[in-house]
């Protein structure tokens, strides 16, 4: 019946305006712009917080590399501090030659330089890590000044041309980074890069994250397990300290494809091999401590093995599951999780996040009635309503009203007018209608004709 539960249509990054007409009144013994300053810190805080892995992938980048390169220098000079201790030791009981002691140096001068030249490789990456962390910092910098400018206006209509191109430039890049993720979490890379390279925010993207672990989805994907293992090896520090299991369950799917084509044997020296203390026998050769298997892990062995008796045609609940393909996909998605977490990365799409706190704040309960649908209001689209369907609904301190007829929010001097079936717009809406049909309105939403008298203005306590 009435509009009054419609909010003016806004981009997805649109902050509140709250802060702009005052904010929290508690501060009413502060200088007068004090509280509109507090409200826009406040409101650009918790808008940048989505921002958190935009700033933490580099680092982690780079602390991958640092962590990379420690390890790998540290067991070159562990080796030639073992050579050197050997070389006195023989020189202390027997004469060594000079030609073998220079041969020796020689040796050890050249292995030196390899260490050096991988100090410096590291360094060079770090370092592009860094300043890529710096050109991420300055560009989310930029959104606090450009938005302080906004708010100092009083209103986004106030701005100069200036600061309005700053400000839809922004919130353009904004809107192409989140694109770019989308399409590399779900396989687009060659679109992404395109995206990326189009709009100039190569800077301000993952595309290294997603493309060096691309062959490994496409490894899972052709149903082998060998790239993604190669990669838990190298990650195995790391996955331990978020607890991941995924080395565990590509093992164990390892043991159910040889079960698929009845390698029976073959399927038992496997699960000796690897899923009796939790790969203990394939940790042999590292630093790493051996970890014993969960009580989960236990009782998956368990299964699995009991699955050998029943095999791959077995209708029975619970090994039926062990041999369907849909746990490749399961694979897949662990993976990419346990990516995401290593690298800082969200577990979902930033687009996703966005579009449901967007639609929760435009969400009323007049959305899914037929009789207020708006073209200008998201929710109208089938698509949108699916999505919003279980998110709560919009909590608004202070409605506002927007005209049906002109898209405009009806305030003082756009008061509301309610015609006699009850349909409110405002009152420059209904000038234009009665402009344009000889001081007649016909009313858009009921087909009445009304002259302009008989709209009353209306008050909402």
């Amino acid at each position: 019946m009435y509009s009054s539960s419609h909010q003016q249509p806004t981009t997805l990054s649109e902050k509140p305006s709250n802060p702009i007409s005052g904010g929290d009144s508690s501060g009413a013994s502060a200088p007068a712009q004090q509280p509109a300053s507090s409200g826009l810190k406040h409101s650009t805080l918790k808008e940048l917080e989505m921002e958190f892995s935009l700033l933490r992938v580099p680092l982690e980048m780079a602390n991958r590399e640092f962590r990379s390169s420690q390890k790998s220098v540290e067991k070159d000079l562990g080796i030639l501090e073992k050579a050197v201790r050997e070389m006195i030791q023989k020189a202390t009981k027997q004469n060594v030659s000079a030609q073998d002691q220079s041969i020796f140096l020689d040796k050890v001068v050249t292995k030196l330089r390899g260490v050096k030249r991988k100090l410096e490789e590291t360094d060079v990456l770090e370092t592009n890590y860094l300043n890529n962390c710096r050109e991420r910092l300055d560009h989310l910098e930029q959104y606090p000044v450009i938005t302080g400018a906004v708010s100092r206006r009083k209103s986004i209509s106030n701005i100069t041309e200036h600061e309005y191109q700053l400000l839809t430039g922004w919130r353009r890049t904004r809107v192409n980074r989140v694109v770019v993720d989308y399409l590399l979490r779900f396989g687009h890379y060659e679109t992404a890069l395109a995206l990326s390279e189009r709009e100039h925010i190569k800077h301000l993207v993952d595309i290294e994250v997603f493309s060096r672990v691309k062959h490994v989805i496409e490894s899972l994907m052709k149903k082998e397990c060998s790239e993604a293992l190669k990669w838990c090896s190298e990650n195995r520090s790391r996955l331990r300290k978020i607890s991941s299991n995924l080395e565990f369950n590509l093992r164990i799917q390892e043991f159910i494809e040889l079960s698929k084509k009845d390698k029976k044997v073959e399927a038992i020296v496997h699960a000796r091999k690897y899923l009796t203390s939790s790969q203990n026998d394939a940790k042999k050769n590292t630093e790493e401590e051996p970890v014993s298997l969960t009580p989960e892990q236990t009782n998956m062995v368990k299964k699995v093995m009991a699955s050998l008796v029943f095999g791959p045609s077995t209708p029975i609940p619970g090994y039926k599951e062990l041999y369907e393909d849909s746990r490749w996909n399961e694979l897949i998605e662990q993976f990419k999780a346990d990516n995401y977490q290593l690298h800082g990365l969200t577990r979902e799409p930033t687009l996703f996040m966005l579009l449901r706190a967007g639609l929760s704040a435009l969400k009323t309960p007049h959305s899914y009635e037929e009789s207020s649908i708006n073209i200008n209001d998201p929710l109208s689209n089938e698509l949108f309503r699916e999505i919003a369907k279980d998110l709560p609904f919009a909590h608004h301190h202070h409605s506002k009203l927007v005209c049906r007829i002109t898209g405009d929010i009806m305030d003082d001097n756009n008061p509301p007018m309610v015609l006699p079936n009850q349909n409110v717009y405002s009152l420059k809406g209904l000038e234009e209608l009665a402009k344009k049909n000889n001081g007649l309105i016909v009313d858009p939403r009921g087909g009445q004709t009304y002259t302009l008298s008989d709209a009353k203005k209306l008050f909402i306590m």
